[in-house]
């Protein structure tokens, strides 16, 4: 039995625009999809069922070096901006996708595969 797996698009005003559509449409093919108003109050809701919060941040440290194999949700930014900083103080790590040259943020998505990769990289090579 696989520890959840939730992925929160922390974007201020989403809507169902093409990039979140778009972004729904890669990610979550298989998986079902919860929409929520307030953010802040669902992490703490979930936080108080088991659920660690893996805010993507590229400040923070890097992924491989973080626990991702318990119940965890992740976080992703809006490109560009990033996670707002209330949302980012609510999760319980940050986690930092290690690139080269001159990359400055990630598409969402992108982001958001690498991430639940590593998660599933984790859990299948937990010792």
């Amino acid at each position: 039995h696989e520890p959840p797996l939730f992925f929160f698009l922390a974007e201020d005003g989403i809507r169902d625009n093409e990039r979140c559509l778009e972004f729904r449409r890669v990610l979550f093919r298989s998986m079902p999809v919860a929409r929520v108003t307030i953010l802040a109050r669902t992490i703490e809701d979930l936080k108080k069922e088991g659920i660690w919060f893996v805010c993507a941040d590229m400040q923070g440290p890097v992924m491989y070096g973080q626990d991702l194999t318990g119940p965890v949700g992740l976080v992703i930014g809006g490109e560009g901006d990033g996670v707002a900083r209330l949302i980012r103080e609510k999760c319980d790590l940050t986690a930092s996708i290690p690139m080269r040259g001159d990359i400055d943020s990630l598409n969402a998505s992108v982001a958001a595969g690498i991430l639940a990769y590593e998660v599933v990289r984790q859990r299948m090579y937990k010792k």
